[in-house]
């Protein structure tokens, strides 16, 4: 008797979209992101009305600060996403499988 064999891919659970997972995290770094917003404001309204050179100098390092923060905030977001996309495509790969099927070949003469 004669045999074979077939490989195919199976997929044993249905794949799912799991890029949300990274919303709680971004909805955090939205959070940091709106008070380093708020504490840049609240230090240049109280030094508004002051002047001289550490003045000068305090507004200038608060701005620095807040931008190379919100720049951070908004790289970690898309880090987040791409994570969440890699993840998403990990754990739908291990729901597919390599299934290797063996079978006999029954011919008419032999039944």
């Amino acid at each position: 008797m004669e045999t074979g064999e077939e490989s195919l891919f199976y997929q044993f659970e249905k794949l799912e979209d799991l890029t949300d997972k990274a919303e709680l995290f971004e909805a955090e770094l939205n959070k940091l992101q709106a008070f380093t917003e708020s504490l840049n404001r609240l230090v240049k309204n109280n030094l508004e009305d002051s002047e001289g050179e550490l003045i000068t100098s305090i507004i200038e390092e608060v701005d620095t600060t807040s931008n190379k923060n919100l720049q951070l905030f908004e790289e970690s977001k898309l880090d987040m996403q791409r994570f969440a996309i890699n993840y998403t495509e990990i754990i739908n790969d291990m729901k597919m499988q390599k299934v290797i099927l063996y079978y006999e070949i029954i011919t008419l003469d032999e039944m």
